[in-house]
């Protein structure tokens, strides 16, 4: 009998660590960048029948993407993780490196609770500490102070089912390039959108936009249903969003004649 039960609680105890090693996020590099062992997430989280797939945007403090850098700049960085099929949360792991050197490039900084930073391969990599069930994610990358040429992320991103174990999970990968940025301009000359913003992004309570002769404002989810309306907004008012649940909405702006101004995607924390 005693031997049955040290058997059990040896068996409790492998399944605990599984399961909160994988929740946890991977303690090896994975994302494929050059100078990993080749190992990847599908090594382990290969059974899954999702399609897991990932993006990632840069943003100026007012929400611009952007598609250049200019050295010494804090970019919100916006990376989604998303998949087929339902799944019941999503992690990623993501290391910045020089294209010419593979050396490690960019500060990270205000770190959500649910992504820390690991010291590999004298890199410093993101990774998720907790599932998200949004498999969105907002942080900080600072650049840096010089041009370094084209600058690559290198992300895996993993759709789970969150059974405690690594069945049925499904992987993948991105890597994205970023240039430099070597006009005087303030602006990222790859992304002449209008000036046009909604803010703050993520939104918390409340929205508004610097937009002139505004009309209308309505927030749609992203199954296109309409969540909230405003007519007649003045500039500089504040809309209440507070009663919005998170996730991702597109606020549509438009002026007196019903042309559209602006079109944005924003995340409600």
């Amino acid at each position: 009998m005693i031997f049955r039960i040290i058997f059990l609680l040896a068996g409790l105890g492998i399944a605990y660590l599984l399961f909160t090693s994988n929740s946890g996020g991977p303690q090896s590099p994975l994302t494929g960048a050059p100078g990993e062992t080749g190992t990847s997430c599908n090594m382990c989280h290969g059974t899954g029948n999702y399609v897991t797939t990932v993006d990632i945007d840069l943003m100026t403090q007012d929400s611009l993407i952007v598609s250049t850098y200019q050295p010494s700049q804090t970019y919100i960085v916006r990376l989604r993780v998303s998949g087929t099929n339902t799944p019941k949360g999503y992690g990623f792991q993501l290391v910045c490196l020089d294209e010419l050197t593979n050396s490690n490039m960019g500060v990270w900084s205000k770190l959500p609770s649910n992504i820390r930073e690991i010291n590999m391969l004298s890199r410093k990599y993101l990774v998720h500490s907790s599932p998200s069930t949004s498999g969105l994610y907002y942080f900080h990358w600072n650049s840096p102070a010089s041009d370094k040429g084209n600058i690559k992320f290198y992300i895996a991103g993993l759709s789970a089912n969150l059974n405690g174990t690594t069945t049925g999970d499904k992987h993948g990968t991105l890597v994205k390039t970023l240039p430099f940025n070597n006009t005087t301009s303030t602006d990222d000359t790859g992304d002449q959108i209008a000036k046009v913003i909604v803010f703050p992004n993520p939104a918390h309570n409340f929205i508004q936009t610097n937009a002139e002769n505004v009309e209308r404002i309505m927030v749609f989810d992203l199954a296109g249903k309409l969540q909230l309306e405003v007519k007649e907004y003045v500039k500089g008012e504040k809309i209440d969003v507070s009663q919005l649940g998170k996730g991702l909405y597109k606020v549509m702006i438009s002026d007196s004649s019903g042309e559209k101004i602006t079109s944005q995607l924003i995340y409600k924390g």
